[in-house]
């Protein structure tokens, strides 16, 4: 699993078929399901998640001068 900086935007995209109508994305976020998004889609075209401004909620940051890496498990599911 890879780390990602939480301040720049992550998209989570899927590519969308004909026949789909909508695309659910779930958030699950150190073990608890926080988010589920619905996005209505066209024919043929993509649809992107931008996930980082919503696991933020969810970082505790502190500072101090140790510069201690802060991290959180982050599940999506589309």
């Amino acid at each position: 699993m890879a780390n990602i900086a939480l301040r720049s935007p992550q998209y989570k995209f899927i590519a969308a078929t004909s026949a789909t109508l909508s695309v659910k994305c779930t958030i699950t976020i150190d073990g608890t399901l926080r988010y589920t998004l619905i996005k209505n889609v066209t024919p043929s075209t993509g649809v992107n998640f931008d996930i980082s401004e919503l696991a933020r909620d969810y970082l505790n940051v502190t500072y101090s001068s140790t510069y201690a890496i802060r991290s959180i498990v982050i599940v999506t599911s589309l």
